[in-house]
């Protein structure tokens, strides 16, 4: 399964968002992956259309260095495979990937809960609950 880097990495690839990333998850073996693994099936598949080596390992490179500047600013990363990553959200219509949280994440799973959430773009779904 993917590690919250590798989700962030492939995110912080040009042409490469949330449908993406979705449509790969089924596409790659059971384990631990390597990096060089997911750059293959990107490509076999066609999910990243222009993407060269090169590119794919400046970013993966550069996220770890993202990762410690937010580690520094005491958030933490959660992906939708973490044990921790609240119930409640699995089970909305189109999940998060990831979510960063900024204190306790047992707070999520309590009642009751807020959430900011926010979006440029966002979807019918979203209108409706206003």
């Amino acid at each position: 399964m993917l590690t919250v880097n590798q989700i962030v990495s492939l995110l912080e690839l040009p042409g490469v968002a949330n449908k993406t990333v979705e449509k790969l998850i089924p596409l790659l073996p059971d384990g631990a992956l390597h990096n060089l693994d997911i750059y293959d099936v990107l490509i076999e598949n066609r999910l990243a259309k222009g993407l060269t080596i090169d590119i794919y390992e400046s970013v993966f490179f550069k996220t770890s260095f993202l990762l410690e500047k937010l580690e520094h600013l005491n958030l933490k990363v959660y992906s939708r495979f973490d044990t921790e990553f609240p119930l409640r959200l699995k089970t909305i219509p189109n999940p998060p990937l990831l979510i960063y949280v900024q204190g306790d994440i047992k707070c999520l799973t309590s009642r009751p809960t807020v959430a900011v959430i926010g979006t440029r773009t966002p979807t019918d779904f979203g209108y409706k609950m206003g």
